[in-house]
């Protein structure tokens, strides 16, 4: 196990190797990995002892990343009214989506962070999949010592952070394609 303090280089080798670190992200602190990589976004799946039909947000940090995942694109204006920020967008997925991110369930979430640090390391790295630090049915993690306490040598790298002032997590809208009408799912 290794704890670092925010440390982009360090993280970048860490996710392009195929690990999964606790970071903070945007809303709350999680376990992230590189969504195209289908083995670390498995390990996820199984340190949250998450259902497999579950799925995980993506985190992206372009336009272009939405076409990349095989989401079918929602309105521009849809995209500027909630991005960025701590909204969780459910795209439909297309025949391109990779199946370890649909899971099967013919849509999934797709996010833009408002947070400079966050998208220029997504930049870097591609889209991340992201979700609570906690095993499945446990409180999320806010803390680096809860999390180390859920999860010990099972994450590859923890990266440390300071208190947060709120433990908001984002929230997800599911978005009508034709009439625009958006339904909070939390």
């Amino acid at each position: 196990m290794k704890v670092i303090n925010y440390n982009q280089e360090t993280i970048i080798a860490s996710l392009s190797r195929g690990e999964v670190i606790y970071m903070l992200t945007d809303t709350i602190p999680g376990l992230v990995a590189r969504a195209e990589d289908e083995n670390a976004v498995a390990r996820i799946f199984e340190l949250k002892q998450r259902s497999p039909k579950a799925q995980l947000p993506t985190l992206i940090s372009s336009f272009e990343h939405i076409d990349a995942l095989g989401a079918k694109p929602h309105s521009k204006s849809v995209y500027k009214k909630h991005w960025p920020g701590p909204n969780t967008l459910v795209h439909e997925a297309t025949d391109t989506t990779p199946g370890h991110i649909e899971r099967g369930n013919g849509e999934f979430g797709i996010r833009w962070p408002d947070s400079s640090w966050l998208q220029e390391l997504i930049s870097i790295v591609g889209p991340l999949s992201a979700t609570s630090a906690n095993p499945q049915g446990k409180p999320s993690s806010l803390e680096l010592a809860q999390s180390i306490a859920y999860f010990g040598d099972s994450v590859d790298l923890y990266v440390d952070h300071p208190p947060l002032a709120q433990d908001t997590p984002s929230s997800v809208l599911l978005i009508d394609y034709d009439t625009g009408e958006i339904q909070k799912l939390r």
